[in-house]
């Protein structure tokens, strides 16, 4: 889940071209970190669910909100996110992932 090369490469099939080359730049750039950015946390969440889910611009852009949970016998804490969608390639593929304003 940290972001290096190699976990980028891993998970270009599911995004798009231009974001999977921003990923790749950023993990070659970067100092080794423990942070993955797909839920922007180096203390990872135990589960999530996938929340609602907008079209922003039809056959285009979607927007889904991602809900992250951190739960144990001393913690109950939760994080919206949204991920962004496009449709490239003949498939839905994420464009961007972030704290939901």
């Amino acid at each position: 889940m940290h972001p290096t090369l190699e976990n980028v490469r891993l998970r270009e099939r599911f995004l798009t071209r231009d974001h999977a080359a921003r990923l790749a730049l950023d993990a070659g750039g970067m100092a080794p970190t423990k942070s993955d950015y797909f839920t922007h946390s180096e203390d990872f969440p135990k589960t999530f669910r996938v929340g609602e889910c907008k079209v922003i611009d039809p056959g285009k852009v979607t927007q889904l909100e991602i809900v992250l949970f951190w739960k144990d016998d001393t913690r109950s804490e939760q994080k919206e996110m949204l991920a962004i969608a496009k449709y490239e390639n003949n498939d839905w593929l994420i464009d961007s992932v972030g704290p939901k304003p």
